[in-house]
This record gives structure tokens, sequence and C-alpha cells, in this order.
């Protein structure tokens, strides 16, 4: 935890912590699940500075010891619970974290599969945050992953927020093997995800559909869950587009796929989008609200987790893409803005998390690159004239 504050400090992440702390876990002689959510949490951490490979083997590692333990099972958190349903409850967000996590960087990574997510299990999902945050746990919950998955025929609302989260990882595992190739593609998967993807929105009680409380304060787990599904969006829908372009000799950007990165060839002219480019530019705004959010002066933007740099950057790649194609102005000006607006917030997190600093100049370098092959299409500069490469927003 204190490798965790240290992140935010003028001194930065240094290279003899992360060694000293690595040595540490991966040298420890007992087994236990605190030790598996301490290699969670420092694979988060060595993920958002910029160390891939060293994240995805930790948590390889973590995911392991885990199934080992049997953290998979309801009987593990009530075996080490001590009687405290507090602890309990703890030990299943473990499980529930290590899933989540796991699905995050599979998706990064350009995975088809996260090994988790066929993994048997009956835990049960957690409860709401302030319950968990106050320790006032009282019971233990008893709705698992396979009961929510089917809330619809029973007309159950009583998902928490984190339930929603790992409902949308899971959705997220179903999309990562689909052929998305435009001469394979199978259509009856692709249509099966859409129904997923739209019955997830669809079927959010009222409690669940604003972000923000009654006293204006955001709901971080339902921040996140709204994160993930507009993220699965793009990965569903963006491939199929026809804006995509294939790819050429440009920077491998983190976090994206390789169908977003556009080239500087011409885009097939059309002011018309067809329903892929339009649900996957909807989505790619819905992610930029996501950063408009307001906060308070006590808790800065960069409190965010910082998987949501990911989902930042497939966003603001979409509307870079987007800002390419022959368009009405007005959705031109819509993509410049939310350019502007993903640049700025990369900037600020790119004050903490380096992976953010290193997607900062790389999307902003295909970005210039859009810009050129904008001039002549819409006066000098084109659509991006007058733009401060270097915003960045407050908080």
């Amino acid at each position: 935890m204190q490798c965790i504050g240290l992140q935010y400090e003028l001194t930065g992440f240094k290279e003899e912590y992360r060694n000293a702390i690595h040595h540490m876990l991966t040298s420890q002689t007992k087994k236990d699940g605190f030790l598996v959510q301490a290699m969670v949490i420092f694979a988060i951490i060595l993920h958002a500075q910029n160390q891939q490979q060293a994240a995805r083997q930790l948590l390889n590692s973590a995911i392991d010891l885990a199934l080992d333990l049997g953290m998979n099972r309801n009987a593990f958190a009530s075996a080490h619970g001590a009687n405290s349903h507090l602890l309990e409850e703890s030990w299943r967000r473990t499980w529930w974290e290590l899933y989540v996590l796991d699905g995050m960087l599979a998706a990064l990574h350009h995975q088809t599969s996260f090994k988790l997510h066929d993994v048997d299990n009956d835990v049960p999902l957690p409860c709401e945050e302030p319950e968990y945050s106050l320790g006032t746990v009282t019971s233990a919950r008893t709705s698992t992953l396979d009961q929510f998955k089917n809330r619809v025929f029973t007309n159950d609302t009583s998902g928490s927020s984190f339930a929603y989260r790992i409902e949308a990882i899971r959705i997220l595992g179903t999309i990562l093997p689909l052929d998305l190739s435009p001469y394979t593609q199978d259509s009856i998967a692709i249509e099966a995800a859409e129904a997923t993807l739209t019955s997830w929105h669809l079927s959010l009680p009222p409690s669940k559909r604003d972000i923000l409380d009654s006293g204006g304060k955001i709901d971080e787990m339902l921040f996140q869950a709204y994160m993930i599904i507009n993220s699965a969006t793009i990965y569903l829908h963006h491939p199929l587009s026809p804006s995509t372009s294939p790819p050429q000799l440009q920077p491998s950007i983190p976090c994206t796929t390789p169908t977003l990165t556009p080239t500087t060839a011409p885009p097939t002219s059309s002011t018309t989008p067809n329903p892929h480019q339009h649900k996957t530019l909807h989505a790619a705004s819905a992610i930029s609200r996501l950063i408009s959010l307001p906060f308070p002066t006590n808790r800065p933007f960069t409190a965010h987790t910082p998987f949501f740099i990911c989902s930042i950057a497939l966003s603001t790649m979409v509307h870079v893409a987007a800002c390419s194609i022959p368009s009405a102005t007005s959705q031109s000006e819509h993509a410049r803005g939310n350019v502007v607006l993903g640049l700025g917030a990369l900037g600020r997190l790119g004050e903490v998390w380096k992976i953010a600093e290193v997607i900062l100049g790389e999307v902003r370098g295909v970005a210039r690159e859009v810009v050129g092959v904008g001039k002549g299409r819409g006066g000098e500069g084109g659509i991006f004239e007058g733009i401060d490469w270097g915003g960045e927003i407050g908080g």
C-alpha cells in the first residue's frame, strides 16, 4: 500500500522499490490469501507503470496460487474468515478482483481468452461499496455469477455495482475469441455478442443508471463497469466498421487493438455511418463522457483506476480515426473535441502512471499524421486547427 502512495509523489516509481517488492513477493514461503492480495495490487501497479510483461507474469502466479488455495470456492472465505463477515467479504473480493484483472490484461494484450473466464467457481458476488468500506457487512451474499447472468428471468435487481463490473468483464471475455475479420466473421456469434452488450444496458435497474449518487459522488465500481462495457463495445464493432483501415507501419500503442491505428490512406467516402461505425463512435463518446464527470477537489481525477487509461486510449483513437472521415462539420468538431479531451486526460494521468505518458506520446504522434492527411479537406490545418496538443483537464 505504501508503494501505491509513492506513485502520487514527485519521486515517482523507483526501480529499486519495484525490484525489492517483487523479490519479497516471489520469495515468500508462506503461501496464503494475503499473498494473493499483495500480488494482485502489485500487478496493477506494474501494469500502470508500463511493466507489462512483469505484470502479466505476476498475475499468472497470483492466479495459480489462488486456484491452489481453492479461492474459487465459497468454502475458502468461510474457512479463512475468522468468523468475520468483513474478512469473508474481503476474500470474495480478492477472487473477483483477480477475475476482473485477468480479463482486462487479456484484452489489452490482444489475447483471445482469459484463464479465469472458464474456471468453475461458486464464489458469491461482492456487496455494495458502502457496506464494505464502512464495515457493515452483516451476512454472506449468496448470488453467484451464473445466477446474476439469469437475473432478467427473475427480475432480481439486488446486484451490487461490483457485480455489474464483473458481468461487464464476463461479456468482454465472450467477445475476445470472436473472429471479426470482414471475410470470415461469424455473423451469428457477433449478433449474440451485440445482444448481450445491449441487454447489459437494458437490464440496469434505476439505481444503476446514473454513475453519480444523489450527493454528486461517483460510484467507482459502476464507473468501471460502464468503462469496461463501452470498451467491449469498441472491441466488437470497430473491426467491423468501414472506417477501419489495415494497420501500416505505425507504433504499437499500448491498450489499443491493431485495428485502432488509422493509416494515412484516404478513407472511403461515406457520410452515413453503418451500424458498426455508429456503435463504435457511440461507445467512444460514452467513455469521453466518463472523463467529463465532475469530481470533488478532495478526490482528484488521478484517483480513478489506472485501467481507465486504456479505455481513454481506445476512445481517443476511435475519435482520431473519425476525424479522418469526411463528414458534417458538427460531427468533425465533436470528434475533434473528444480527441483534445482524451489527450488532456492522458496528460494528467501521465503525471502519475507511466503507461499514460507513453500512450499520450503515441496517440499524439498518430493524431498529427491524421492532421496532415486532413489538410486540404477542411482548409489549412483541417478539423484539428487550433488544437493544444499538450492540453490538460482540471482536478
